[in-house]
């Protein structure tokens, strides 16, 4: 154990080391969902089934439509959910739940049925995007898990789509420094591959992907450490040719592009991959820069703009036809700077006790909730898709079925697709949408409606609520 003068850190005990698994997960809630579990079993709810809803309540401002994703990280959590004998421990000591609540806790497992749509799929606000029927003892504990876990992946995935779509095919590199914690970056790069960022700086996830990782910059830091800025240039064209991006802005931008020119006339023309721009006014440097490098012979030599880039100064730059090769963005991309959460909810929407189904919903104003076991229908019309419908699950209504189901009785009963499936899947949909759906300010609506049978059945279920509770 380090000593610090007299102070002995014992590090074990420190929570900050203890990263959270897959055997912490179910204990990813609230001490009040527990106790309405208990309630639940109490009142004699233990054989009773529940279907929830998990959908996004409203489009963030400027949104006209979000990414979905999330779905293998959700179905992993409920084919791994079980108790450890130390958290049973726990419900029994701290948490006081009664014996027969702690004997159905330690044995509880997902038996119940996912619907979902797949990963990638473009969606809108209140259309379910995962549909869950399970005892509704179950359902009561996945909530937190299931909202956090699709609103930071889809909110990050749903970002970095604007970014894809203004950079009219110039690649985007995503860099993972100042996000918020390590599991939201690896959450964050795996978003940015769904929607188009193929081009990871950070080994972590370009390991998984069984792809070489990109973005090698001669930082700041490492310039600063030579007495002259082009002896770190010099490093790099000897002993990394071709490869390495210099950062030409650590002193005076025109001062570095000109010792860049210089090494390639020394050592040769094919000594950088390019040069990156982190500051200032980038168009103009932009601009500038490339008239250095074609006059010196150095056309190949690429551009890499950086500097808190997010999609509207990515538009502005690329509708001044600014001569860049790539982006390379970060914080306020992979924080979601400007809307950084989604409505996500997760709603009861009927009741099952054994062959009677009872629909539910809230009446909360502004908050009212749809009934019943639904399904998103999307309607196609020469190639074009011209309106999504919400339904119910036996509606005939000819369009697409959006939700698919993935698990049954516990079980996986569909593979998922893998993140290049997804990945494909998503931009198969994309260009089926009209182009204004890409636009960054929100002034394209998308139709989404309500199916007559949904309508009817909302009303019929509101008139029972209302009547039940005079």
């Amino acid at each position: 154990m380090p000593l610090l003068g007299r102070l002995v850190v014992d590090y074990k005990n420190y929570m900050i080391n203890d990263f959270v698994s897959k055997d912490d997960l179910p204990f990813f809630t609230t001490y009040g969902r527990f106790i309405t579990a208990e309630m639940y079993l109490k009142a004699g709810f233990k054989n009773t089934w529940a279907t929830f809803d998990l959908f996004v309540r409203d489009l963030p401002e400027g949104r006209n439509f979000l990414v979905f994703a999330g779905l293998e990280h959700v179905v992993q959590y409920l084919q791994d959910f079980k108790f450890t004998s130390s958290q049973v421990k726990y419900m029994k000591d701290y948490m006081k739940l009664s014996p027969d609540t702690i004997k159905y806790l330690r044995l509880l497992k997902f038996s119940g049925s996912i619907h979902a749509m797949p990963e990638g799929s473009i969606f809108f606000a209140n259309e379910p995007v995962i549909r869950i029927t399970a005892p509704i003892v179950q359902c009561v504990l996945f909530e937190q898990y299931l909202a956090n876990t699709v609103m930071l992946q889809t909110m990050l995935a749903s970002k970095v789509a604007r970014l894809v779509n203004v950079a009219k095919g110039v690649p985007i590199s995503l860099t993972v420094i100042r996000t918020h914690g390590v599991e939201a970056a690896i959450k964050g790069m795996r978003a940015g591959y769904l929607v188009g960022c193929s081009k990871m700086a950070s080994p972590i996830l370009a390991m998984r992907m069984k792809m070489p990782p990109s973005g090698v910059i001669t930082y700041h830091y490492f310039i600063q450490s030579f007495d002259k800025e082009e002896q770190a240039f010099e490093i790099y064209a000897k002993n990394y040719p071709g490869k390495g991006w210099m950062l030409v802005d650590t002193y005076d931008m025109d001062a570095g592009i000109k010792k860049v020119i210089n090494i390639s006339r020394r050592l040769g023309s094919n000594s950088f991959k390019g040069i990156c721009i982190d500051s200032g006014d980038l168009i103009k440097h932009a601009k500038q820069a490339r008239l250095m490098l074609d006059k010196a012979g150095l056309q190949h030599v690429e551009i890499m703009l950086m500097s808190n880039l997010e999609e509207y100064k990515i538009d502005k730059i690329v509708k001044q036809k600014t001569p860049v090769n790539w982006f390379g963005v970060a914080t306020e991309v992979m924080t979601s700077a400007d809307h950084p959460k989604l409505e996500v909810v997760y709603k009861l929407s009927e009741i099952i006790k054994g062959n009677n189904v009872i629909p539910k919903m809230k009446l909360s104003r502004s908050k009212a909730t749809l009934p019943g076991k639904k399904q998103v229908y999307r309607l196609e019309r020469k190639g074009i898709y011209q309106e999504d419908i919400i339904g119910l699950e036996k509606d005939k209504v000819k369009g697409k079925k959006l939700l698919h189901q993935f698990m049954n009785k516990g079980r996986l009963i569909e593979q998922l697709p893998s993140l290049d499936e997804s990945a494909k899947y998503y931009q198969s949909q994309l260009i089926k949408f009209s182009p204004k759906i890409r636009l960054i300010e929100r002034n394209y609506h998308y139709p989404v409606t309500i199916s007559k049978s949904l309508r009817v059945l909302a009303h019929k279920t509101e008139r029972l609520i209302r009547n039940s509770s005079k």
